[in-house]
């Protein structure tokens, strides 16, 4: 029996390991226009939020990396320890990343930190970290909501999604609160073989 050639993937990414690479969400599915790229920072820089925080966009420059690498380090320690962060750095360096700080200013100590992987018709939310002097002042409820509402500027996305550890209870409360759905569960996600429970968010009205 005459055997169909397999039809290749198409790699925006120029990653060698394409497959891994899509499944970790280390790259964007496309490009945003000019457009859409000049939107999103002046809708970022301009978006208030609780009390005298306020949300911007994460700069490949200097000051930004170097505290960056300091986040990272805390993020590989005791028990908040996630994927390579190495990673997620080289992935900032694509100029079609988008990654958020939440902070007085963008030169201000961060209160919180988010990255995401923005597709043709929906988002992932690679992650969203408070710093612990931040915690429980609904600094990442406030990062969260602002950043569903950037999202809803992208006239063709439909749905935010994300994964989060079942154990972390006061993350799934959040993401229920905002109105997140569970619509699934990878098994033995995370490296010490926990599952993820994947949530989703509808970013339009399904009703208009």
């Amino acid at each position: 029996m005459r055997m169909r050639a397999r039809r290749k993937t198409r790699n925006p990414s120029g990653c060698r390991n394409y497959e891994a690479a899509r499944l970790c969400g280390f790259f964007l599915a496309r490009t945003p226009t000019v457009k859409s790229v000049q939107q999103w920072e002046g809708a970022v820089a301009k978006k208030v939020d609780a009390d005298h925080l306020k949300i911007w966009p994460l700069k490949r420059d200097t000051s930004h990396m170097a505290t960056l690498g300091q986040w990272a380090a805390r993020w590989q320690t005791g028990s908040e320890v996630f994927w390579d962060f190495d990673a997620l750095i080289a992935m900032l360096a694509r100029p079609i990343c988008r990654g958020f700080i939440f902070a007085v200013s963008s030169e201000a100590p961060w209160a919180a930190v988010a990255f995401l992987d923005v597709g043709t018709y929906s988002a992932d939310l690679l992650y969203i970290y408070v710093d612990p002097k931040h915690r429980g002042q609904q600094v990442g409820a406030h990062m969260l909501g602002a950043i569903i509402d950037l999202l809803q500027l992208e006239p063709e996305l439909e749905d935010l999604l994300l994964e989060v550890r079942p154990s972390n209870l006061a993350a799934i409360k959040l993401y229920e609160r905002l109105g997140f759905l569970r619509v699934g569960v990878r098994k033995r996600y995370y490296s010490n073989a926990e599952d993820a429970l994947v949530f989703k968010l509808r970013l339009r009205d399904d009703s208009v």
